[in-house]
């Protein structure tokens, strides 16, 4: 029997300082072969040389989440006729394991019983007394803090056609949790985090609230991380799926999605007051990307 397939999705713009992250870490796993980086007009060079990726380049627009939504779901759904199962993240997104349940993503995506699996979502935070990031280096052994959001709780990996809502946040199937987390790297060290802000905010956009976080002005982003920074912290959260402080959150997403279909694509927006806490992140993960 032949062995099974795996490849890895994302869509990038100008992403010098991220794309090296995301293709180190996916192809490494699945192999370069089954990494697929779709450009939307970068013209920074960060495309240029990902060791054998296969690059797909559409013309540049606005940025649009709907139309990102609906070709990504197309694109990893067309995909499934050559892989067994396909993941897609957002550039600065890694999808995790638990590594004392799986020894891998690969090992995951081979023993992945589910048409669809939703991460536990995790967004990493550069705290005060942590130096700014070292390039090149493993992020889980230089940031050691992150906020359970129920937003990066994403249905990312597949082995059955998808349709994703925009942002990615819930799809055409059932949300199901199996150990597996997303460590959502958007806020990780505060200066990359400034000046990528800068690039979204003056891009131009084609759909989207005009105060989305991504537009916000630099003063009012730096307010919310510092502000972030204040909330309680917890080292006894183990971020196991039956954790008493993670299981409850999981069990509410599932049973407001459950009660309120028509507002599933964004039940996010509805739990915030249960995500005002940081959690250290435990050390079985240290040094995995």
């Amino acid at each position: 029997m032949p062995e099974k397939s795996f490849a890895a999705v994302t869509m990038t713009y100008n992403e010098s300082h991220f794309m090296p992250i995301w293709a180190k870490y996916y192809g490494g796993l699945f192999g370069p072969e089954n990494c697929y980086v779709i450009d939307h007009g970068s013209d920074d060079g960060s495309t240029s040389d990902l060791g054998g990726m296969n690059i797909l380049r559409i013309p540049r627009s606005p940025k649009h989440n709907l139309k990102r939504a609906n070709f990504i779901s197309n694109f990893v759904s067309s995909l499934l006729e050559w892989h067994d199962t396909v993941l897609y993240t957002d550039i600065d997104e890694m999808l995790v394991p638990d590594p004392d349940v799986y020894t891998s993503l690969v090992d995951f995506c081979d023993r992945m019983q589910h048409p669809a699996v939703t991460a536990i979502g995790m967004n990493i935070h550069h705290v005060p007394e942590e130096p700014p990031i070292q390039e090149g280096y493993p992020v889980l052994e230089q940031r050691r803090w992150g906020r359970f959001l129920f937003s990066m709780c994403k249905p990312l990996v597949t082995r059955v056609p998808i349709k994703w809502v925009p942002g990615f946040h819930t799809a055409n199937h059932p949300m199901v949790f199996d150990n597996l987390y997303l460590f959502h790297l958007h806020d990780y060290d505060d200066a990359t985090t400034i000046r990528r802000l800068a690039m979204t905010r003056d891009m131009p956009w084609g759909d989207g609230p005009p105060d989305h976080y991504q537009r916000w002005p630099d003063e009012k982003y730096k307010a919310m991380l510092e502000s972030i920074c204040r909330f309680k912290r917890h080292d006894e959260v183990t971020l196991k799926a039956d954790d008493p402080y993670i299981a409850l959150r999981l069990d509410w997403a599932r049973k407001f999605i459950a009660e309120n279909p028509a507002r599933a694509g964004h039940f996010y927006l509805a739990g915030n007051e249960m995500t005002y806490d940081l959690l250290r992140v435990p050390d079985r993960f240290t040094g995995i990307f």
